[in-house]
């Protein structure tokens, strides 16, 4: 069958099932107003791995907090409830539906990013859901993280544009969703956190931080003893690790264009490129890495 059909197939029962959702969720929404509550926060639907630490975070703070994925990505499947290990095969068609009705149920408030919770991936319940939650009686903070707010016609950054067309080059025909999320989101959540040069997408936020992800430096600390600072030589040279998930955005050609020059001029220098790996195995690499060059053209934080 012609990928096009499929799609067109695709998008209609998507349209059929939230449909038949709506007045469901309207329903739902309104009991889920008066029961209590169990948890605190809930974090997602998006499987990133810093909603991890944001839970670690708010848990040593006192809060009760739980992580909700629809689908997980390699880099972890470390999150508490898993829709995608709970329905396979048109089943998927109500993962977001389910999520969204356990997520008004447990949690008081919901850490979310501008695509929105579950209904963010549903056809058309998308624009209802900050109203949902309201009439639920859950808080909703929203907060950015690349993809989610990047409607390239407003970022001043002329080579991003340039290499994001190159690694994405499909993203161009969400711009106008992205924007309208945003406008949705600026207006009606709760809370809006703002940062980075998220900043150049967004228009309002509550609060401007430098960057909101959550680290747990618990986790970071030198178990191997291999490595001899500072004592490089063609035997032992100096290891650069780069873990590229977008190549173009991250510079990688630049970054093995320089090292090969280097090397060429005498240098003991070794560039390690990992791909596709889990946050664990990545973290073992770095054991014996003397620096971690991240990224050139995106962004300043990493």
């Amino acid at each position: 069958m012609n990928s096009d059909v499929m799609t067109i197939i695709i998008k209609i029962i998507k349209f059929i099932v939230d449909l038949f959702f709506l007045p469901l969720a309207l329903i739902f929404s309104f009991i889920a107003r008066l029961k209590r509550k169990s948890i605190d926060v809930g974090l997602g639907p998006e499987p990133l791995i810093n909603n991890v630490f944001h839970k670690k975070a708010l848990k040593l703070y006192g809060f009760s907090a739980e992580t909700f994925v629809n689908s997980v990505y390699y880099i972890t499947d470390n999150f508490v409830v898993r829709a995608d290990l709970k329905f396979k095969g048109p089943f998927r068609a109500i993962i977001n539906h389910y999520l969204f009705l356990i997520s008004i149920f447990k949690y008081k408030c919901i850490y979310i990013y501008f695509n929105g919770g579950p209904l963010g991936f549903t056809s058309f319940l998308w624009r209802l859901e900050p109203f949902l939650y309201k009439l639920a009686k859950v808080k909703t903070l929203v907060m950015p993280y690349g993809g989610d707010v990047q409607e390239m016609s407003r970022s001043p950054n002329l080579l991003f544009k340039q290499v994001m067309s190159k690694d994405y080059p499909k993203h161009k025909f969400r711009r106008k969703s992205i924007e309208k999320k945003i406008d949705l989101w600026s207006k009606y959540a709760t809370h809006v956190i703002g940062g980075c040069e998220w900043v150049d997408y967004m228009y309002y936020w509550d609060t401007l931080m430098l960057a909101h992800f959550s680290i747990d430096t618990n986790e970071w600390k030198m178990e191997s003893t291999s490595v001899v600072p500072n004592k490089y030589t063609k035997e032992r040279p100096l290891r650069i690790l780069h873990a590229p998930n977008h190549k173009e955005i991250k510079g990688t050609k630049y970054f093995v264009k320089v090292i090969d020059e280097l090397k060429s001029e005498g240098y003991p220098l070794e560039l390690i490129l990992v791909e596709k790996l889990p946050n664990y195995k990545i973290k073992e690499i770095m054991q014996d890495i003397d620096i971690v060059a991240d990224q050139l053209i995106v962004g300043w934080y990493a």
